[in-house]
């Protein structure tokens, strides 16, 4: 399948109907996890990582034209989808992106629980004590956001800091501390 094939499929009405019947957070991660599409695609973008920042910049320009006045995010479970596949196949920077935009847009529900819960499984996972982030980059005029690459610094085996830097478009630096 190609990538176009994805991004229709995840942002179709039909998997936003799916992944909505859920009745609560556990069922709507289990719904997103086992879905084959998307479970597809976090293979793909594992495959080939250079993937991972198409995925996010899409995912990105869809959050932005899902947005809706006083409603629900459009595109709050393919966004959701999208957050997972980014995490679960490791790719951290786009993640920590698309998570910074669903938190600066603030109209979902889906994907904003899902990427707190990702990060809390993250923090627990790695020992990580303090992680924040400051997105800057949507101009209110056009909303636009401008995904640039990303550096990340490996976590050293005895102490030190994860430090992730986006470039000069975002302005953003994330830094967590290891115990």
């Amino acid at each position: 399948m190609n990538l176009d094939a994805y991004f229709t499929e995840i942002d179709s009405v039909a998997f936003s109907a799916r992944a909505s019947v859920a009745s609560g957070f556990r069922v709507f991660r289990r719904i997103i996890a086992e879905d084959p599409t998307a479970k597809d695609l976090i293979e793909r973008i594992s495959a080939e990582t250079k993937l991972a920042e198409i995925v996010a910049s899409h995912a990105t320009k869809v959050a932005i034209s899902g947005v809706r006045d006083g409603y629900l995010n459009y595109f709050d479970e393919a966004i959701a989808a999208y957050l997972y596949a980014l995490f679960v196949s490791g790719q951290i920077a786009q993640f920590m992106h698309l998570e910074s935009v669903v938190r600066s847009l603030g109209n979902f529900w889906w994907a904003k629980r899902l990427g707190e819960q990702l990060l809390r499984d993250k923090i627990h996972e790695t020992g990580l004590i303090a992680f924040s982030t400051t997105p800057t980059g949507i101009t209110e005029n056009n909303r636009e956001m401008k995904l640039n690459s990303a550096q990340v610094v490996s976590k050293p085996n005895s102490g030190g800091k994860l430090v992730v830097t986006v470039k000069q478009s975002f302005r953003y630096l994330v830094c967590a501390t290891y115990q």
